[in-house]
């Protein structure tokens, strides 16, 4: 089999690139002789650029410009090239390979029509497709942009209803500012005794009432027995819990019958407290006299209301955030996949959209970390071939700034090849995101994008 090249470049001239109408059984011809080659030659490969007629003339007229293609004499179609370099249409081609391979296989013209029309209809639906992907991608960004809107807006609530909640908070926290760390230890300690005085007996009774305020009440052993109790009455000074205080100041009917016991508690304490001064059940009764006089406070306080309206605002906002950021979140993975299709489906020879190298590189960062890689191999792969020496990509002056992290790591054996493939580099790009975590990298390719003035492609 007879080759004009020789080595490393002799693998890069098997990737062939065709470009042509659809519809043109011309491509049709060139298709079917690369398909021979490829299915019976080792390393040829075939790069379709297959387009609707519509779109064609500027389409050729825009690659012959960017590829250095002489488009006077080539953008008509088809345009065949390998390794950056011009072959020229399906007839220079068959005389390329006959020379090259020493084969060419020929078709029927009507044969070649049947195929053109398939070409069409393939093409057609294909671009279809994608147009599809793309439109879903702009509504999901629609969608995505109005979230971040909402978003904005529910952080803006947000600081609102924080500052007044803390307003509100240093208010109650100043009638409440009592301890009962100690409740928990001691309400069993004293309820173990064999006999209670009546006067602390007549005080649990009345601050039971309060405690069990529209609930079906237990008896006082019962409830002062279970290890919740003491925790529950610390909870009405907690508003965090949130205090049953909250709702209760809504109720005025509740509230003053409350507000009536806890009187009448308050004044019995007293009375105990000046009768047991040294004994334990002093110690209790101390702690439910600042009970009862916080609940007291916080009750007659004229901003409860507003302060347990500002709570459940601040929640609902919260909930609001949260349920905002979580649908934001979703989309942003289904905008992702549906971009990483579209990627698949694209043709790299088309015009992209892009991001110019003058975007600082906090920026830059933020791009997806495939469409910086796929920046700095373009860099390196100046001819679109889809394959670059070792030695060219060593030496391109991006990979030098990239450091050894990249030059030097062989865990998918890149560097045992003599050419380099772009999804060779990806899979570098990805072995070095595993050992050196991907901010790190992605930090490192915006680097190299902005210093050498880079062009990232994007969806």
């Amino acid at each position: 089999m007879l080759r004009s090249l020789v080595g490393s470049e002799m693998c890069i001239r098997d990737r062939f690139h065709l470009a042509g109408r659809a519809n043109d059984p011309a491509v049709a011809d060139a298709e079917s002789v690369i398909q021979d080659l490829c299915m019976n030659l080792p390393r040829i490969s075939l790069v379709p650029h297959i387009k609707d007629p519509a779109v064609w003339d500027q389409w050729s007229t825009e690659l012959c410009q960017r590829l250095g293609f002489d488009e006077n004499k080539h953008a008509t179609g088809p345009i065949i090239w390998s390794a950056g370099r011009i072959i020229g249409d399906a007839t220079t081609l068959k005389a390329y390979v006959r020379r090259i391979y020493g084969r060419c296989i020929t078709k029927e013209y009507e044969e070649l029509q049947v195929l053109a029309r398939e070409n069409l209809r393939l093409c057609l639906a294909r671009d279809k497709a994608q147009a599809a992907r793309k439109s879903q991608v702009a509504e999901l960004r629609d969608q995505s942009a109005s979230l971040s809107h909402q978003i904005e807006s529910l952080q803006t609530e947000s600081h609102q209803a924080n500052q007044t909640v803390s307003c509100l908070a240093a208010e109650w926290d100043a009638r409440v500012a009592v301890s009962l760390d100690k409740l928990d230890h001691e309400l069993p300690k004293v309820l173990q005794r064999d006999k209670l005085s009546v006067e602390l007996h007549k005080l649990l009774k009345l601050v039971s009432r309060v405690y069990q305020q529209g609930q079906s009440p237990r008896s006082l052993s019962a409830l002062y027995g279970d290890e919740g109790t003491a925790q529950g009455l610390i909870g009405w000074l907690n508003y965090n819990t949130p205090s049953p205080l909250l709702t209760l100041q809504s109720d005025d009917e509740a509230t003053t019958e409350v507000l009536k016991l806890l009187t009448r508690a308050c004044h019995d304490l007293s009375a105990h407290d000046d009768h047991a001064s040294e004994s334990e059940e002093c110690d209790l009764a101390r702690d439910l006299r600042s009970w009862c006089h916080s609940v007291q406070a916080v009750l007659n306080w004229e901003g409860l209301a507003n302060f347990a309206e500002a709570l459940v605002a601040r929640r609902r906002v919260a909930g609001e955030f949260e349920a905002v950021v979580t649908q934001q979140e979703a989309l942003a993975c289904r905008i992702e996949e549906i971009t990483e299709q579209i990627a698949v489906h694209s043709d790299p020879c088309d015009a992209q959209a892009s991001a110019s190298c003058n975007m600082p590189v906090n920026k830059l960062v933020q791009l997806s970390l495939g469409a910086l890689a796929e920046a700095v191999w373009d860099s390196i792969d100046t001819s679109a071939s889809g394959f670059v020496g070792k030695n060219q990509m060593l030496g391109a002056a991006v990979m030098v700034d990239l450091g050894q992290e990249f030059c030097a790591h062989d865990a998918v054996g890149l560097w045992n090849e003599a050419e380099v493939r772009f999804e060779d580099f990806k899979a570098l790009v990805e072995a070095v995101v595993v050992t050196e975590g991907e901010d790190k990298v992605k930090r490192a390719l915006a680097e190299a994008t902005s210093k050498h003035g880079l062009t990232v492609k994007l969806q």
